[in-house]
């Protein structure tokens, strides 16, 4: 009775170790896939989990869902450095990728292998594929089901990694449609307000040319030109909100893989209250100008959707002693000239 009490105890005891083996291995694998980013990095930080459980060599086969990209072997400090990347090993690999189910050695799939594979799974979706040195001695029950765990936890990761880029991606795509969209609504109002100018001003010179005396006819002309050559840009609202006499600059500079193009002025300059606001659709702040036509506030947003399209930015601050710079940056690139 003394004796089948003790070893009871003794399993107990075993049990419990191993449990709270369990529990410790699984919270430090969970908190270290938490810190990485990259699939590289969640796949490495699986492989030295599994390899500090089971004191045994193993291969990870990372996967694009569709085929196997290059293996990394990752070894215990007393490994005989038995050859594990071989074409009998890697088509144990594949069948596992395509299948979706355990194989190899310790299996009765393809079990000449010299490794078990398992696949990193979430769902019908296989992030990899890891490969298990047995030299034939199988798993225990225990090593098996933290292993398992341990996989488990990658596959989350990946899959959260996954799903978090996808997101991202949509985010990008949802931002770049609707910078398409107000882009091509900026650009379709300021065509479509100057050529309906042009084409009334054609017309009324088609019906009427005989009719006008020489001075209507210039006039007509010069608003032709005038609208032909206004389509809203920094220069031009440089020109259309100082007044006459002031300086208007224009440099650029280049500083690593950008350029920087800035427009200044002398000019009575912008408010502080509405820098945070001339680049947004409509809005043209307080300043009045005779012609009202060029008062719709579309310029500098027209100009902020060209420059983020090219994937650059653009900004607005006080010149000095006075006036406004606007500053945009533009990727810089190579053209070639085929004269």
């Amino acid at each position: 009775m003394t004796g089948s009490l003790a070893g009871k105890l003794k399993q107990n005891v075993r049990q419990s170790a191993q449990a709270a083996f369990r529990t410790r291995i699984l919270l430090e694998t969970n908190q270290l896939l938490q810190k990485e980013n990259n699939e590289a990095a969640i796949l490495h930080v699986t492989a030295g989990q599994i390899t500090k459980l089971l004191k045994r060599d193993i291969v990870i086969y990372p996967s694009d869902g569709k085929d196997l990209k290059n293996p990394d072997v990752y070894r215990v400090a007393d490994s005989e450095g038995c050859e594990l990347v071989t074409a009998n090993e890697k088509a144990v690999a594949e069948w596992v990728l395509r299948n979706n189910k355990h194989a190899g050695a310790a299996t009765d799939t393809l079990a000449n292998a010299k490794c078990q594979y398992l696949a990193i799974c979430q769902g019908n979706r296989v992030y990899g594929v890891v490969g298990i040195h047995m030299d034939e001695i199988p798993l225990d029950a225990f090593e098996n089901s933290v292993m398992l765990s341990i996989m488990g936890e990658c596959a989350l990761a990946l899959e959260n990694m996954k799903n978090a880029r996808e997101k991202e991606d949509a985010t990008v795509l949802a931002k770049n449609e609707q910078l398409r969209a107000n882009l091509l609504r900026a650009i379709s109002h300021d065509l479509r307000t100057p050529l309906t100018s042009i084409s009334g001003s054609a017309g009324n010179l088609m019906a009427n040319y005989q009719k006008m005396d020489n001075a209507m006819r210039v006039q007509t002309f010069t608003d032709i030109y005038d609208d032909s050559m206004w389509l809203i840009n920094l220069v031009d609202n440089a020109i259309k909100y100082t007044p006459a006499g002031s300086v208007i600059e224009i440099s650029m500079k280049k500083e690593g893989e950008w350029i920087y193009v800035s427009v200044s002025d002398n000019g009575p300059g912008i408010p502080d209250e509405q820098k945070t606001h001339i680049f947004d659709m409509f809005y043209s702040g307080a300043n009045k100008i005779a012609d009202s036509r060029r008062s719709l506030g579309l310029g500098l947003s027209l100009c902020k959707s060209i420059v983020t399209a090219h994937g650059g930015v653009i900004t607005v601050s006080d010149n000095q002693p006075k006036g406004t710079v606007f500053i945009f940056t533009l990727p810089a690139g190579e053209v070639n000239l085929n004269e």
